[in-house]
């Protein structure tokens, strides 16, 4: 059985579940690096800060292939220390563990960057943007 195939069965996933899975992880890492408008709005008892995400820049981030290589390499390997740990387990984690400790897994791919290629998503021009 591959490494890919295990992770599915111990996340109790099919291949669009997997898929689906490392797709919302990816565009909430995108929405973390995203820039956001910030302003603030006085209040009585002070001033109250809003964040609006910039979308245009989500989508450049999203859209860029390079960006997104960098990201599923940091991804990737922290599947693959997610299923070392899990294997190690015994008895094995129940999915619904098993979802846990993936999430816990995954968070280190939020630390991770490359300014480089962030300010090189940011600079290609969308013709048309999702909302436009």
């Amino acid at each position: 059985m591959t490494e890919e195939q295990q992770i599915k069965v111990v996340l109790g996933f099919d291949d669009q579940q997997m898929e689906e899975r490392i797709m919302e992880d990816w565009l909430r890492w995108c929405e973390n690096k995203s820039y956001s408008n910030q302003y603030s709005i006085p209040t009585q008892n002070g001033h109250v800060i809003f964040a609006e995400r910039d979308d245009k820049d989500l989508q450049n981030l999203v859209a860029d292939n390079s960006l997104f290589k960098f990201w599923l390499d940091a991804y990737l390997d922290c599947l693959l220390d997610f299923l070392d740990h899990v294997t190690d387990m015994k008895p094995l984690p129940s999915p619904e563990e098993a979802l846990q400790i993936l999430n816990r897994s995954v968070v280190d791919t939020h630390r991770l960057f490359s300014k480089r290629l962030l300010n090189h998503a940011r600079s290609k021009k969308i013709v048309e943007y999702v909302g436009s």
